[in-house]
C-alpha cells in the first residue's frame, strides 16, 4: 500500500493517499491491477511499478481500459512500462475484450512513444471530465 501510494504521487500531483480498503474494493470490482518487482540487495521485493487493466461491458460490447501505469522515476528506462503495459494488453485479450484504450499525457513524451511503438492509434476525440469530489 505505501509503494502504491509513493508510485501514484509520480503518476500525479493531485493523487489522495489510497487506503487499504480502497484498494479491496478496486479489486472486488474485478479491476485487474498488476505490480512488477524490482530486485535489489537492500530490499528484495521493491514495488517499482504498476498497471491497472479495467474491464468494460457495454451492451456494444467488452473492452478493457488501461488506467495508472507507473514506473518508479529511479526505474524508468529499462523496459518495465513496455512489459506492464504489454501484460495487461495480453490480459484483455484473454478476457475478450475487443479493444483497449488507454490516456497519456502530452508532456509524457517517452510513454506516448511507447504505446505508439506497442500499436495503439491516437484518436481524434474530445476527452471531458465532470469532477464529482
Amino acid at each position: 500500500l505505501t509503494a502504491i501510494n509513493r508510485l501514484l504521487k509520480q503518476l500525479s500531483s493531485d493523487t489522495h493517499p489510497f487506503r487499504m480498503h480502497e484498494l479491496v474494493d478496486v479489486l472486488k470490482r474485478s479491476h485487474i491491477l498488476l505490480v512488477t518487482k524490482g530486485k535489489t540487495k537492500s530490499n528484495p521485493g521493491l514495488v517499482v511499478g504498476m498497471g491497472c487493466l479495467v474491464e468494460i461491458d457495454t451492451p456494444s460490447g467488452r473492452s478493457g481500459r488501461i488506467e495508472d501505469v507507473v514506473i518508479d522515476e529511479q526505474h524508468r528506462g529499462r523496459g518495465l512500462e513496455e512489459r506492464v503495459v504489454k501484460v495487461l494488453i495480453r490480459r484483455a485479450k484473454d478476457l475478450g475484450c475487443r479493444y483497449v484504450e488507454l490516456t497519456s499525457r502530452p508532456q509524457r513524451k517517452a510513454g506516448n512513444l511507447l504505446y505508439q511503438k506497442l500499436g495503439f492509434q491516437r484518436r481524434e476525440t474530445n476527452v471531458y471530465r465532470l469532477p464529482l469530489l
